[in-house]
């Protein structure tokens, strides 16, 4: 015999009810003993399975509790003692004509299939309620109770955030329709698309499927049939970190035309609000007679304003939301609407949330060997991304520019709707401090505006205000086009910005451009042009192993940052190369820095590293001089040895006969052979002599097949970071 305790009142007697099950029934027996113990009997059938119930005093028979008993039938008595010094209590038997599977037993089996243990059912963990294991839906709000307890709802409560209708995650879908989308009650977004469950169920798409996403969100509340009923809708809609969101306030109504007719008795007059709130935002919210806006009705159909379903549709309202780089932004929204008058004609009011997103950008870009960048004409969107630009003809034009077609994604709504393009600064240097831009729009005679007419994806409507700011048009495809302008420093960066004609909220991003770092390394000589001799060492193969070694270890850096930054080589192999068409390369590709590199020659004594640069008629002397003192003391940290001066400038008087390197114009930087100014941040120039091919210990330390291959490693990674850093701290 079993015992069982049992948290009951006995008073005057014991009530025992009959077993119950579809109406057939069996007694439940009182045993009382002399000593005072008092034991519950019933008699088990083969074949069944029996569960017990108890109801204190107080509660008169209306509330009953599972005891932890749970027996099978052998035909044979069943009894269990009741322990307690009360003298009354109530108890109620059930059973079902159902046994344990095979590798169950009566604990672990789940009688009514609601994915709980009969055991977890009478006994549930802490904090879990109890649940009736013989009903799937103990509390007939049409959740089955595993469901339930799986998503931490209480499977004992069908009103509030627990009932079917409850929506505890906010995403428009209540709990009945979070169980039938086989969705999570308690996130807004199962499948983690960045689109809510509601707005996935909404339009068709399926809400655990990431790959199924809608273009956009609408959340969309159209008024009951039944006169004067008011019918509200919320939704919580999460906006990514970063990425931008354009809420329209579309409305639509079945009253139009009948019974919109400014001239007709205004006894059908529906009403449409919505309260949209963004955290920590200003919000949006407002509301509407549609008999009000039968002129607007009027336009949206000669205008073809058709969507999802409802025409015509009328664009009220909206506004641009953008969350900030680090963290997602939370809208709250809030949906009513009342058919006042009638029971026959209803109408709509939507907030279609629309994502912003570049769609394609012109021209592709090229990498440092002149080779197209394969998908570089495909935006670049997600967190710390940017996308290139492309600078041509620099000595003349001054600037980079890059031509893109945006959409407002499932945008056709907005047809006709002007923007207004605007940039913000983004290059923050590393040291801290406020965003900039680095360079100036005037220093271009050719193009002295941020934005122009996209030639490549058309005019849009292209209207200028003024240098900073234009206008365009959403075409019929929910999309608009534009050149943008930057000034061609390396790693400037910008973001463009677009504001709808009468929305309210701030300019929308719609991407992150990024002027490319530029290097040309020239590796000294080459072909015919040994240079300087020590046995079987020719300076230009040194110069070539110096250079391949430094242009990799900066495209592994400049990797790391962005896929466009381009390191350019003068030539990879032994090949001959023009004397002037080496600086030239820096020129026409609007290089931020160039570095040559070059071994001395000087007798046997000679030792240690010297940078030389052009001193007199130097437009850029300050700047050249800058990046040589560093480029010498990452030189000299290498190979352990310096000259002195360490810096040097070339003799402008020199007759020597090739012309000698000061002639190069990339180290002049005057207006007469490169027209920069100091105004345009022309390119940092300099020679660097790396030691003396004609000291043997040095010739021994950089050709040593152990310790050769070290030094030209850490001669790399110290001026590669030189030359990073020299482009980042560029005005």
């Amino acid at each position: 015999m079993n015992r069982l305790a049992l948290m009951l009142l006995f008073l005057a007697g014991i009530t025992s009810l009959p077993a119950q099950q579809n109406g057939i029934e069996q007694d439940l027996e009182l045993i009382a003993y002399p000593s005072g113990d008092k034991v519950i009997f019933w008699y088990g059938h083969v074949g069944r399975s029996y569960f017990l119930q108890v109801s204190d005093p107080t509660d008169h028979l209306k509330k009953w509790h599972w005891a932890n008993i749970i027996e099978g039938g052998a035909d044979a008595g069943i009894s269990h003692q009741v322990e307690g010094t009360a003298d009354k209590g109530f108890f109620r038997l059930k059973y079902t004509d159902q046994v344990p599977g095979t590798g169950e037993d009566l604990d672990t089996a789940d009688f009514d299939n609601d994915g709980i243990a009969n055991k977890d059912e009478v006994e549930p963990p802490e904090g879990v309620s109890q649940t009736d294991p013989l009903n799937p839906d103990t509390d007939g709000d049409g959740l089955p109770d595993g469901w339930e307890v799986d998503h931490n709802l209480d499977p004992s409560d069908a009103t509030g955030p627990n009932g079917s209708d409850g929506d505890p995650d906010h995403d428009g879908l209540n709990n009945l329709d979070e169980y039938t989308n086989e969705t999570d009650p308690n996130n807004s977004d199962s499948d983690d698309d960045g689109i809510t469950d509601g707005g996935e169920v909404d339009q068709n798409t399926d809400p655990n499927d990431p790959e199924d996403t809608p273009d956009a969100e609408w959340f969309i509340l159209t008024g009951d049939l039944d006169m004067d009923v008011v019918k509200t809708r919320s939704r919580t809609v999460t906006i990514p970190a970063g990425m931008s969101r354009v809420l329209a306030v579309v409305i639509a109504s079945e009253e139009y035309p009948d019974w919109t007719d400014p001239e007709a008795p205004k006894d059908y007059n529906d009403v449409l609000t919505w309260d949209i709130h963004p955290t920590g935002g200003q919000p949006l919210t407002g509301n509407v007679d549609v008999n009000d806006r039968d002129s607007e009705w009027d336009d949206a159909l000669l205008e073809g304003r058709t969507t999802h379903g409802f025409s015509p549709a009328y664009v009220e309202n909206g506004m641009t939301l953008t969350a900030p780089d680090d963290a997602a932004l939370t809208v709250e929204i809030e949906l009513s609407a009342t058919n006042i008058g009638d029971g026959g004609w209803f109408s709509t009011v939507m907030v279609a949330v629309l994502p912003v997103e570049p769609v394609e950008f012109f021209p592709v870009l090229q990498d440092g060997d002149g080779n197209n960048i394969d998908g570089s004409e495909n935006p670049r969107t997600a967190s710390g991304q940017t996308n290139g630009m492309v600078e041509e003809d620099p000595v003349t034009n001054h600037i980079a520019h890059r031509e893109m077609r945006m959409r407002i994604v499932d945008g056709e709504i907005l047809e006709g709707k002007k923007l207004t393009w605007t940039m913000t600064e983004l290059f923050v240097r590393p040291t801290g401090g406020d965003p900039v831009f680095r360079g100036s729009w005037a220093n271009s005679t050719t193009h002295p505006n941020r934005y122009e007419t996209s030639a490549h994806f058309g005019a849009n409507g292209f209207e200028a205000v003024d240098q900073t700011q234009v206008k365009t048009i959403i075409d019929e495809n929910g999309e608009s086009a534009i050149r943008a302008n930057l000034s061609p420093v390396g790693f400037n960066k910008g973001r463009l910005l677009i504001a709808f004609e009468d929305f309210e909220g701030d300019p929308a991003k719609v991407a992150d451009m990024e002027m490319p770092a530029v290097v040309v390394i020239d590796p000294g000589h080459g072909g015919t042009a040994p240079g300087n001799q020590s046995g079987v060492y020719n300076e230009k193969d040194l110069t070539l192993d110096y250079a391949l070694s430094t242009r990799a270890q900066l495209r592994t850096w400049f990797s790391e940052r962005q896929p466009f930054h381009r390191v350019i080589i003068t030539r990879d192999s032994d090949t001959t190369v023009a004397f002037l068409a080496r600086p030239s390369m820096a020129r026409d590709n609007g290089a931020d820095v160039f570095l040559s590199i070059h071994f001395n020659d000087g007798g046997a004594t000679a030792r240690g590293a010297e940078t030389l640069i052009r001193g007199a008629a130097n437009a850029n002397y300050d700047a050249d001089n800058n990046l040589a003192v560093r480029i010498q003391q990452a030189a000299v940290a290498a190979v352990g040895f310096t000259r002195t001066p360490g810096v040097k400038d070339y003799d402008t008087q020199s007759t020597a006969n090739p012309p000698p390197l000061s002639n190069w114009i990339v180290l002049r930087d005057d207006d007469e052979a490169f027209n920069n100014t100091n105004a345009y941040s022309p390119i940092r120039g300099c020679i660097q002599e790396v030691d003396f091919m004609s000291n043997p210990t040095a010739l021994d330390a950089i050709t040593d097949t152990n310790n050769g291959p070290i030094l030209r490693t850490n001669y790399a990674f110290s001026v590669s970071y030189v030359i990073i850093t020299d482009i980042n701290n560029q005005p």
